[in-house]
């Protein structure tokens, strides 16, 4: 720049150079060029900043030495050029130091973001390069090398900022991984981990919130620690939650899989009585229903044990979904266990009946002869008295869906239209009714009672509908539901 405004001087350096050379004159060119040398390094070093007066000077005795040249003044123009040196080289002195230490504390201030955001671990290579620089160029600057502690500065310094953005490319992987712990305290939060596994919960929530503070920052380094304990104790706390919530379902389905167990040995007992035993061996329904209710307690069992064995290995969801099975079957045992007992109470009264029958008179014997004939001409009809279990209430679709009668729930209409003459609505049976049930199939007209009471027999006129009632079609007392 320097040169620039001044290039007529220059020019008038040159012809009066070349009129000295010929007239041999002593120009000092060496002189005004080790000068100009010696501002072009204070320039460098900034010494317009660290040291203005003195850099000010030596530009001005280069001009004035300039001058003296064109004035052909040529001792005066060399002792110029000799004071311009010296005063560039005290500007330069002055300005150095300042100038790199600038740059030291530059690549310092890098190497340290670097630092920030976790170069060391995620770019280690480029990282050592600029320690390595700084700590080489540090050396340089205590020597006084300047300009070569410079470079190294200036080196340590583009290595540094390439370590930190390699490391602020972690910050979206470091926010998929904050994600990660949010999703799983919200899991650990619905396994009941607040009061399951409260310091687990409460720490792994304060170590994310910091971990999160720390990355909004671009301080990986510190954000890395608190979100690494962050992982660890939100997965501890779902590990406690989701044990303890196991556990509880593992502790329900024992309670009801051993009530379930003893309800079923109570009932074995009932039926090893001798007379008991008779009647139950001589029903086919009872003893269908009999293994049913067996099989559903075996297959209770199976379920609760492997809730055992997966709370044993940890596999706290397996163990749940076993234990929600063995406590739905035991409800199933419970359920059973009632329907049992009264098809053993049927079959002990109809031989009863039976054994009465045989002792009435000859014509007594003949008009129920007559009527069994007349009842072989539907076969396949049975009856049915409406129960109060409390646990289990009656309803056309319960009674229908009962293996010893259709085993499906939707034939519920032909009971309701074998029965209409008692049941005013379908949706409102009560315990004690005794209903006919038809075949699965064929005619809905009822054979007449043994008891050769008239009934009425018309063929029910309407068509079976197709829908079924509501569960709350269940059996009630006169007065109020069965509860």
């Amino acid at each position: 720049m320097f040169f620039q405004k001044h290039r007529h001087v220059y020019f008038s350096i040159l012809v009066v150079t070349a009129f000295a050379v010929f007239c041999g004159d002593p120009v000092p060119v060496k002189e005004m060029g080790d000068a100009k040398a010696a501002i072009g390094m204070a320039e460098f070093v900034k010494a317009d900043q660290h040291a203005p007066q003195k850099y000010k000077e030596a530009k001005d005795a280069l001009f004035a030495s300039h001058e003296l040249v064109a004035q052909e003044e040529y001792g005066d123009a060399k002792t110029k050029a000799e004071e311009a040196s010296k005063l560039a080289k005290e500007a330069f002195d002055i300005s150095a130091p300042k100038f790199v230490d600038e740059a030291h504390k530059a690549a310092n201030r890098v190497i340290a973001e670097a630092d920030q955001r976790n170069a060391e671990q995620f770019a280690k290579t480029e990282f050592q390069e600029a320690k390595t620089l700084e700590v080489n160029g540090s050396g340089l600057e205590r020597e006084k090398k300047y300009l070569e502690a410079h470079d190294h500065f200036e080196k340590s310094k583009v290595a540094a900022e390439k370590a930190r953005n390699i490391a602020e490319s972690q910050v979206a992987i470091m926010k998929r991984d904050i994600a990660e712990v949010e999703d799983t305290l919200k899991e650990a939060e619905r396994y009941g981990a607040k009061q399951s596994a409260a310091t687990k919960f409460s720490d792994a929530n304060k170590q994310l919130d910091l971990a999160k503070q720390f990355v909004d920052r671009l301080h990986l380094k510190d954000a890395a620690p608190q979100l690494a304990s962050a992982k660890t104790s939100s997965r501890e706390a779902l590990a406690i939650a989701q044990a303890d919530w196991a556990q509880k379902k593992n502790s329900e389905a024992r309670q009801r899989v051993t009530a379930a167990e003893s309800s079923f040995n109570q009932l074995k007992t009932q039926l090893g009585d001798t007379e008991t035993k008779k009647t139950f061996d001589a029903s086919v329904e009872a003893q269908d229903a009999f293994k049913a209710t067996e099989d559903s307690l075996t297959a209770s069992k199976d379920s609760l044990r492997a809730s055992n064995n997966a709370l044993s290995n940890k596999a706290y969801q397996d163990s749940y979904n076993q234990s929600e099975e063995a406590i739905r079957l035991a409800k199933i045992v419970e359920e059973q266990i009632p329907q049992v007992t009264v098809l053993v109470s049927e079959a002990r009264k109809r031989a009863a009946d039976k054994a009465n029958n045989t002792d009435k008179d000859e014509n007594t014997v003949v008009a129920v002869d007559k009527d069994e004939n007349k009842a072989a001409a539907a076969p396949g009809w049975k009856k049915y008295k409406v129960r109060l279990i409390p646990s289990n209430r009656d309803c056309l679709w319960k009674i229908a869906k009962y293996k010893f009668h259709y085993n499906n729930a939707r034939l519920w209409p032909r009971i309701y239209k074998a029965n209409k003459y008692q049941i005013k609505n379908p949706d409102l049976i009560y315990p004690g009714q005794v209903f006919d049930i038809p075949p699965k199939s064929g005619s809905l007209t009822k054979p007449k009672k043994m008891s050769n009471e008239s009934e009425d027999s018309n063929e029910a006129k309407d068509d079976v509908k197709n829908t079924e009632p509501s569960e709350d079609t269940e059996a009630t007392d006169d007065t109020q539901n069965a509860q």
